[in-house]
């Protein structure tokens, strides 16, 4: 069983935003559960917090991003479609002296939305209950700078972003920035935000992974380390993650097949996560059936919703040795001691996300081509090893405690 999160007290309450778009928002918001206000997490576009036109509007959205995403891994078409949309959400490259603080085509869409009243209905409730406000999306984020009056913390989930995250005015005195790495700061810096609300806290991991004393986390990498040891007879389990668009499922089942001889030897144990979608839950269970794999060394860690699929993920990952993912928020879970095999980038903020990855040792791109090969060179070498130790010592376990207290004292 996994720990409980710890619960606040009332005078430790906060609101709690995300976005009914995708994993990745409400992954980075999950750890804060327990102070929430109402104990539970305010998400923009669900049925009860939007209008008829919010909700068509965020689900158009994600319904044009996931098709496109899927559309990526499939043929050279698809990859073409993508990089187009792609080229119209890409940002400018930080760099010392650069100034990003130019509003975009995206800041003005915004403004004429919230400037209608968009997003304003959960905010009737929110601005007669004072507490301070943890967004994970920055639509959500501009919405509560604008409709409470509240101290409003923005958590950025990748390593560099858009300038829509910020207001096109950025140096907004109740608006603070919660960033996982000093390059973000750098960023946020650059784009105009005001320089003492800029807390590099490391991305926050759910806290039933770390425990609130860091006791899970290190008796998790001590297991975990015997198992990734050179000669080691131990099975070990891979984590293929299918992202919340169910983008990259064809990756997974070429790499499936590849392994199916050490699946059946029992040197390996496959796993795939592909959040509450059951769509692309059929699918895998289809290939799993279609291969004839033992049942003791395949699963899908799925849930109905988002909240049974982050506790069954979250659980997963305390037995995972690899997990493969493209670099999305997920990158930061090499703070947990696991090493990071990545897929293509799926975006600009993805590319750098990977470069922050392989820049501090803790991921590399997979060889998707000979990944028997590629697997045993890692395991052989001791650089798997090597870099969930690297990943660990980026210490990102700690940044719940750190944005709490951060909030606290504000």
């Amino acid at each position: 069983m996994l720990p409980a999160v710890p619960k606040a007290s009332t005078e430790d309450r906060h609101w709690l935003l995300s976005a009914t778009m995708g994993l990745g928002h409400d992954r980075t918001i999950r750890p804060f559960l327990g102070e929430a206000m109402d104990g539970k997490v305010v998400s923009i576009g669900a049925d009860e917090n939007s209008s008829w036109f919010e909700r068509a509007f965020l689900g158009a959205t994600t319904r044009f991003y996931n098709s496109v995403s899927r559309m990526e891994d499939r043929s050279r078409l698809g990859h073409a479609v993508f990089q187009l949309c792609d080229g119209m959400q890409r940002f400018p490259d930080y760099a010392p002296g650069v100034d990003l603080s130019k509003p975009n085509a995206n800041n003005r869409r915004i403004d004429r939305l919230l400037a209608a009243g968009f997003g304003n209905r959960p905010f009737q409730e929110i601005a007669r209950r004072p507490a301070p406000v943890l967004s994970s999306f920055y639509l959500a984020t501009q919405e509560a700078l604008r409709y409470t009056e509240f101290p409003v913390y923005g958590l950025i989930c990748d390593v560099e972003f858009n300038r829509v995250w910020l207001p096109t005015q950025p140096k907004h005195p109740r608006l603070f920035h919660l960033v996982p790495t000093q390059r973000t700061a750098d960023r946020m810096l650059a784009t105009g935000a005001i320089a003492d609300h800029i807390h590099v806290t490391g991305y926050p991991l759910p806290v039933e992974n770390t425990g609130t004393d860091g006791s899970v986390l290190r008796e998790d990498f001590a297991a975990r380390a015997v198992r990734l040891a050179k000669g080691s007879a131990a099975t070990r389990t891979l984590l293929f993650c299918i992202g919340g668009a169910g983008a990259q499922i064809g990756t997974a089942f070429d790499l499936l097949r590849q392994m199916a001889p050490l699946i059946r030897e029992g040197r390996y144990r496959f796993l795939v996560s592909c959040g509450n979608s059951a769509a692309v839950r059929d699918a895998v269970a289809k290939e799993f059936a279609r291969l004839r794999l033992p049942e003791s060394r395949i699963g899908i860690v799925c849930g109905k919703d988002k909240a049974a699929y982050f506790r069954t993920f979250n659980e997963t990952l305390r037995s995972t040795d690899l997990l493969v993912t493209k670099p999305s928020e997920l990158v930061f879970y090499c703070g947990l001691g696991i090493p990071l095999l990545l897929t293509s980038p799926l975006g600009h903020q993805e590319v750098k996300n990977s470069d922050w990855a392989r820049g501090i040792g803790a991921g590399e791109f997979l060889d998707r081509r000979n990944f028997l090969a590629y697997l045993g060179e890692g395991i052989g070498s001791g650089r798997f090893l090597e870099m969930a130790g690297k990943g660990l010592a980026t210490d990102n376990a700690g940044a719940v405690g750190r944005i709490l207290q951060i909030v606290h004292g504000n």
